[in-house]
């Protein structure tokens, strides 16, 4: 199955969507399609994939009012599920959306065969956020500022193994968007940080029934202990961990990180990837 189109999720609110791979039984979804680029590609070669843009990003609709809220990604997947008629999914989530896609396997555990989490948001703010920012302002302070780079390749250069790399994956995307800017972003990400307060998601990914395999890069900003407790949390899962990556690995390993997912979704779980 190939193609793309919207799903109208909300009235006045479409969710744009785009197929990747043969139609099968257990699709993956995968929110953030933007983001990916063709990274999930290779992936696709042998299993149904969606990706979509979450409401307010990419090519979707603006958030009503611009506002959003965690409650809102999670139950867009599911209204998103539910128009294109699909039965139980698979989920990929990056940064953020890997607590998404966490949330929603609790909320809606009969509907999720298997979960991947990429570089996924902490599972509780407290210490983890503190030492996240310490960190990228830390990197981010040691780049060289005269180093020609564009608004998105700076921001994105103090979360990767080697800041040179940050360039070639903004090339690789297209933001052209208008929802696609980081001041505006920055905001929002600021705003739904300050809405869960100190948030403590543990308790929820104990209702995760699905095998989950969390994958982190090893120069992540994001602290390993923080994808640690996330495997911890859940009943059935796994941390794999990359090196020479950091909160890209589908960019800076894609070697890796294919090979790892494959493994994963066709119902195995990676050689590399370790157990709680």
């Amino acid at each position: 199955m190939s193609g793309e189109g919207y799903a109208r999720v909300e009235p006045g609110l479409r969710l744009y969507y785009r197929w990747l791979g043969p139609k099968r039984q257990a699709p993956i979804v995968a929110p953030a399609a933007t983001w990916w680029g063709h990274q999930l590609d290779p992936v696709g070669q042998g299993h149904a994939i969606l990706l979509y843009d979450s409401r307010g990003r990419g090519r979707s609709d603006p958030r009503p009012g611009d506002r959003g809220t965690l409650d809102d990604e999670i139950e867009d997947l599911e209204r998103l599920r539910q128009q294109l008629g699909l039965e139980r999914i698979s989920l990929i989530g990056w940064s953020y959306l890997g607590a998404v896609v966490a949330l929603y396997a609790a909320r809606y555990p009969n509907q999720v065969h298997r979960v991947v989490q990429v570089g996924p948001m902490v599972p509780r703010r407290d210490p983890h956020w503190e030492q996240f920012i310490a960190d990228y302002t830390a990197r981010a302070a040691a780049l060289d500022p005269t180093a020609p780079r564009s608004i998105w390749a700076r921001v994105i250069a103090p979360q990767l193994a080697d800041p040179a790399l940050a360039g070639r994956i903004v090339e690789s995307l297209d933001l052209s968007s208008p929802h696609e800017d980081p001041e505006k972003i920055g905001k929002w990400a600021a705003q739904m940080s300050s809405q869960q307060g100190a948030w403590d998601w543990r308790s929820e990914a104990a209702a995760v029934t699905a095998p989950v395999l969390t994958v982190h890069g090893m120069r992540d900003n994001l602290p390993i202990a923080a994808s640690r407790e996330w495997v911890h949390s859940f009943p059935d899962a796994r941390l794999l961990l990359i090196e020479g990556a950091g909160h890209y690995p589908h960019f800076e390993r894609p070697d890796v990180f294919t090979a790892s997912l494959a493994t994963f979704f066709d119902g195995d779980w990676p050689s590399n990837a370790t157990p709680k």
